[in-house]
């Protein structure tokens, strides 16, 4: 069975892709590369990923073809798996990146922060963000207070408790870092000295990927430099436009992901964009997203 790739994420060199197949879920794969960094090979409507390829299937039969272990190569532009007759033809595949610096989001601005509001409803109305909230409430607000302050030690001091923190594949604080990341990267645009800031606390994450799960280390190196899901980009990118009811859309597309991991997320995407310029929001974010209402606008 030969499949076609739809497009390759940021991250990947379509010539090496030797490694094994260490995960299997509905609609995706995971590879391991030989260097230790993982590819997840989805389905269309999981959308774009860095160190993702999208390939041309839906969720269902064309990814019950892999087993676990079986060894990968590439010949020829074409992705090919040991132990069965799957192939991943590369070609056709076009580059995707996340593009994050371009968006300049304000969140000051009164209509980013009415749509900030619906996104941050989706969440509180959730709940599944709680237990990492509980678990790491005080250096959230404390990484979030230091990009306030433009404290670049304090925020790679906070951030630095947060990989690797919690349970599971993806542990909570790495999804809650690539959210804030993403969002920190949007507003930053290329505002200076905001840019080069979210460039050092960037690096200062990478660093510590070493001490994370596997499956989290190339999430976190890729938000590092502004690259994250598309799901995450479509989310940053309506509230840059002020656009209300596709932000709410997008962030429950963005929340959907895995048990928790969407979760935890979105409350880094939203507290990472927020995080210059609107004192206090972290804060009230944290102590409302245990409840089915609404956050108020960020006020204009």
């Amino acid at each position: 069975m030969r499949l076609a790739a739809i497009s390759i994420g940021y991250g990947i060199d379509p010539d090496r892709l030797s490694g094994t197949v260490i995960g299997l879920f509905p609609g995706a794969y995971v590879i391991e590369r030989d260097d230790g960094l993982s590819v997840a090979l989805v389905a269309r409507e999981i959308g774009n990923l860095p160190f993702g390829i999208v390939v041309d299937a839906a969720r269902g039969s064309a990814f019950a073809a892999a087993s676990l272990g079986a060894e990968t190569s590439v010949r020829g532009g074409v992705l090919r798996f040991a132990t069965t007759d799957l192939a991943i033809d590369l070609r056709p595949a076009y580059p995707w990146r996340s593009d994050l610096a371009a968006l300049g989001l304000d969140a000051r601005s009164k209509l980013s922060g009415l749509a900030w509001g619906r996104a941050a409803g989706v969440l509180t109305a959730d709940g599944r963000a709680v237990p990492f909230i509980d678990l790491a409430r005080e250096s959230i607000a404390s990484l979030s207070g230091a990009v306030a302050r433009d404290d670049a030690r304090a925020a790679a001091e906070s951030a630095a408790r947060l990989v690797g923190l919690g349970e599971g594949s993806t542990p909570a604080g790495d999804d809650f870092l690539v959210g804030f990341l993403g969002g920190a990267w949007a507003a930053a645009a290329n505002r200076e000295p905001r840019r080069v800031f979210v460039v050092q606390l960037g690096q200062a994450v990478a660093a510590l990927v070493g001490r994370t799960a596997r499956s989290s280390r190339a999430y976190l190196i890729a938000a590092s430099v502004g690259e994250v899901s598309q799901r995450l980009t479509e989310l940053l990118a309506a509230i840059a436009r002020g656009d209300e009811a596709e932000a709410e859309r997008t962030a429950r597309a963005a929340i959907a992901v895995g048990a928790s991991s969407g979760a935890c997320g979105l409350l880094g995407a939203l507290t990472g964009c927020a995080a210059w310029g609107v004192p206090g929001l972290a804060e009230d974010l944290l102590d409302k997203a245990d409840t089915p209402e609404s956050l108020p606008a960020i006020p204009a």
